[in-house]
Order: C-alpha cells, then sequence, then structure tokens
C-alpha cells in the first residue's frame, strides 16, 4: 500500500481505513510525501504504531518498520491443543 501525498492527518486516516499489520517507512527522499521525513525522525504520531525495527546507518538506507494496531490481540503461546481444548470439552457435553 501506498501512503497518499496529503496531509499527515488525512495520512493518518486513509491508514486507520486499511488496516494493514505493517507500515515500512524507508529513507525519506525529496518526492515523498512532507509527513515522512517527520514521521521517519519523530515517529509515526498515532498510538496504533509500535516502532518494531530501526536499522541503518550513513552509508546504507535506513529503514523503520512499525507494527499497526497495538489493539490486536497478539497469538496465544499455547499450542493448539492447549488454546482449543475448553471449546472442545464444550461441545463434547
Amino acid at each position: 500500500m501506498y501512503l497518499p501525498y496529503a496531509s499527515s492527518d488525512l495520512a493518518l486516516r486513509y491508514i486507520a481505513k486499511k488496516k494493514p499489520d505493517f507500515i515500512v517507512l524507508l529513507e525519506y527522499s525529496e518526492r515523498e510525501p512532507p509527513y515522512l521525513a517527520q514521521w521517519f525522525e519523530q515517529g509515526i504520531p498515532d498510538q496504533s504504531a509500535e516502532l518494531i525495527y530501526d536499522e541503518g546507518d550513513s552509508q546504507h538506507e535506513r529503514v523503520k518498520i512499525y507494527r499497526w494496531g497495538r489493539h490486536l490481540q497478539r497469538p496465544s503461546t499455547g499450542t493448539f491443543a492447549e488454546r482449543t481444548a475448553p471449546e472442545r470439552a464444550r461441545a463434547a457435553r
């Protein structure tokens, strides 16, 4: 998904509507939407954006990856059998 050439607020509304799992920001260039430079340096200004990767240096292009939607549930750590045991027990009744 490409980000719109618009204001930061409009771009955030667009992202919220599209509901991506991740947002990848590459080091900005002159042709990018104006807010990307700010987002790259200061972070995406939304509670749903969680920075999970930030790598690069002056010799390599920097990359930042944000997980979008903290409100989403994280996968359970148990096995499938452990997670579904209560459901199977109810179905057996």
